[in-house]
């Protein structure tokens, strides 16, 4: 007799991933490895998340190499993918600026992430609509990412 309950509290709980407005219609890809410093990871993957609350575009895999390379799990899942969604390489090794440019008008600002705010300035950044770079990402003496989102 406990189970129902319990079956009705579970349905009541939020799902454990966000999800986006629409399925992908196509994905641009962009490697990890090659010239990409930890805080411009985390700038890209803020974008990613959020343009994603649309239609997922951006979908990053280790390098360059993804679609006959083994090593990379992410990879192999794209490759599926592939068969239904088209995938874009034309941004593959685009700088963080070039891509945030891309994407600029999904915009609607950043938060600066600095070391422990890490966490904080992503969730801040997730409900204000806009990017957490680190400082890394912005040039010596300034306190906003190099690119600019209007």
């Amino acid at each position: 007799m406990l189970t129902a309950p319990l079956f009705a509290a579970a349905a009541l709980v939020a799902p454990a991933y966000p999800s986006s407005g629409q399925p992908a219609i196509s994905l641009f890809v962009l490697s990890s490895r090659e010239s990409r410093t930890p805080a411009y990871l985390l700038c890209l993957d803020s974008l990613a998340g959020l343009i994603a609350r649309a239609s997922p575009r951006l979908y990053r895999v280790a390098d360059s190499n993804w679609a006959t390379g083994t090593s990379d799990s992410y990879a192999l899942w794209l490759r599926e993918l592939r068969r239904d969604v088209p995938v874009n390489e034309s941004m593959m090794m685009a700088s963080v600026q070039a891509v945030v440019t891309r994407f600029a008008s999904e915009v609607k600002g950043f938060i600066l992430a600095e070391g422990s705010t890490t966490c904080v300035a992503l969730s801040s950044a997730e409900q204000l609509g806009s990017l957490a770079p680190e400082r890394a990402c912005a040039p010596a003496g300034r306190r906003r990412p190099p690119f600019k989102v209007t």
